[in-house]
């Protein structure tokens, strides 16, 4: 058991810092690379469209790793978090 601990622990110190967890606030945000947009939170959630790279989303909420969007008609729409990055102001 000792063991299991310690390979567990190993293993948490080389989580790549793209999986380690990040809140999503309200706001807009840009697809880092074409992807699908579900009807639920998680794989198995039906396909009900997509979003292309460098498009923008406004996200209003997170349920774990999906982000809650507004997309299209859908008064709740999903997107994996980790596809999409915040969008930044640009400089003067």
């Amino acid at each position: 058991m000792k063991r299991f601990f310690s390979i567990l622990l190993l293993s948490s110190l080389f989580i790549p810092q793209a999986l380690a967890a990040t809140s999503y606030q309200e706001g807009y945000y840009t697809a880092k690379v074409t992807a699908n947009i579900r009807a639920q939170a998680g794989m198995q959630g039906k396909q009900i469209g997509y979003i292309a790279a460098n498009d923008e989303l406004y996200v209003r909420g997170q349920k774990g790793q999906w982000c809650d969007v507004e997309y299209r008609t859908y008064e709740h729409a999903y997107i994996l978090c980790s596809l999409l990055e915040e969008q930044t102001d640009a400089a003067d």
